[in-house]
């Protein structure tokens, strides 16, 4: 999330166009909770997300956006914030990069 560089990162990558849709926020809107969200990423193959935060911040100024990935509809933001604080757990963070791995989602 708001990197477009692969990072030499050993694996297949699904890299964000930060100009564009954020992918999270597509999923979001396109979803009626934070587990198909889920499993959503699940089915691209998705097992870690890169949240690059400062990165997210900047982006966020250019684009006008209120933040990086915010969905436009109010209830996509919702079931994003929940996505974020169930179905993903911190495995590394550092000054402006989080590495969160994806998990079974936790109930509310």
């Amino acid at each position: 999330v708001a990197e477009a560089r692969s990072l030499y990162i050993e694996r297949e990558v699904v890299l964000d166009e930060p100009f564009g849709t954020p992918l999270l926020a597509e999923l979001a809107a396109a979803s009626r909770s934070p587990g198909e969200i889920a499993s959503s990423l699940r089915a691209m193959g998705v097992t870690h997300v890169l949240y690059n935060r400062h990165e997210a911040s900047r982006i966020a100024v250019i684009t006008g956006r209120p933040g990086y990935p915010e969905p436009a509809d109010p209830q996509a933001t919702a079931r994003l914030h929940a996505f974020l604080e169930r179905c993903l757990q911190t495995r590394f963070r550092s000054e402006h990069v989080d590495v969160l791995a994806l998990e079974a989602c936790r109930p509310q």
